[in-house]
């Protein structure tokens, strides 16, 4: 690539979560840490009681909830929301 060609791709990042809400704001801060920003972030709430929410500060992340259903299927799901085709 000629060194002035600046494509940065978008990267999905899809976070599956059960019962973790006392992990997720280190999740979020470390993703928002990163030197890589052009990032979507998708967290899935696999049927979490009491429901997961995001952190107020963390206002580009997209939650989706579904019915437990495991981890699979929450990744899954997850992988039918990103905007481009790099998923992580």
């Amino acid at each position: 690539m000629p060194d002035n060609y600046n494509y940065s791709p978008l990267v999905t990042v899809v976070i599956p979560c059960y019962q973790q809400q006392a992990f997720l704001r280190r999740a979020l801060q470390s993703l928002k840490e990163q030197t890589f920003s052009h990032l979507e972030v998708i967290v899935i709430d696999d049927g979490s009681e009491p429901a997961i929410h995001i952190p107020t500060d963390f206002n580009n992340v997209t939650l989706i909830r579904q019915e437990n259903a495991g981890l699979s299927a929450a990744r899954k799901l997850g992988q039918l929301y990103p905007n481009q085709k790099i998923i992580l």
